[in-house]
């Protein structure tokens, strides 16, 4: 809003005040706190060595992961073969880690814009709005010449109930049609877990 003041002096200016607008309430340094760290890794299994996952970053809050999201090549960008995962802070992105050595994946083959459901995936992860957010380690979007696909890697491959409603949520974020399948395996094939949703 613009007005005419006068200053101490008699003298008239224009000013631009934020009287009546949207603006005045928004406080623009402020922080929104994640109700967790998250970890964003990065891997290129096909390279050198083989087991190269590196930590790209670790944020806490919605602004620290624009941050990162604004300033790393998107999924498409990639070459076949990376990975780019992001997990609750203290779990590593491998079979191996304590949190996953019992779990297993959803799995869902992309046919669109990866780079959007990669982007769902994550804000519908980090905002916490799976129901069962506890038995979720963390996501992956990988690169692939078979066909690019995004994960939910769980905690217990043996809680079916668990694993299918976590399925229908990840549907709903991804805007999968019921005629589109997310398919589930086990990290540990001696638990013969494996099935369709």
């Amino acid at each position: 809003m613009t007005e005419i003041q006068e200053d101490e002096y008699g003298s008239s200016h224009v000013v631009e005040t934020n009287e009546g607008s949207a603006d005045e309430a928004i406080d623009y340094n402020s922080v929104h706190a994640l109700e967790r760290n998250w970890s964003l890794w990065f891997d290129n299994p096909s390279g050198r060595n083989r087991s190269c996952v590196k930590l790209v970053y670790t944020f806490d809050t919605v602004e620290s992961f624009w941050s990162v999201y604004d300033n790393i090549k998107k999924p498409s960008s990639l070459s076949k073969g990376t990975n780019y995962r992001l997990f609750k802070e203290g779990i590593e992105p491998k079979w191996e880690d304590p949190q996953n050595a019992i779990g297993g994946a959803l799995q869902f083959t992309v046919k669109g814009n990866i780079d959007d459901q990669w982007l769902d995936l994550q804000l519908a992860t980090i905002g916490e709005n799976f129901t069962h957010i506890d038995a979720i380690c963390g996501i992956n979007v990988s690169l692939r010449k078979a066909g690019n696909r995004v994960e939910i890697w769980t905690k217990n491959s043996k809680d079916e109930d668990v694993t299918r409603s976590i399925a229908q949520e990840m549907k709903q974020v991804l805007d999968i049609g019921i005629d589109e399948t997310i398919s589930f395996k086990s990290h540990k094939e001696e638990l013969g877990i494996n099935y369709k949703i």
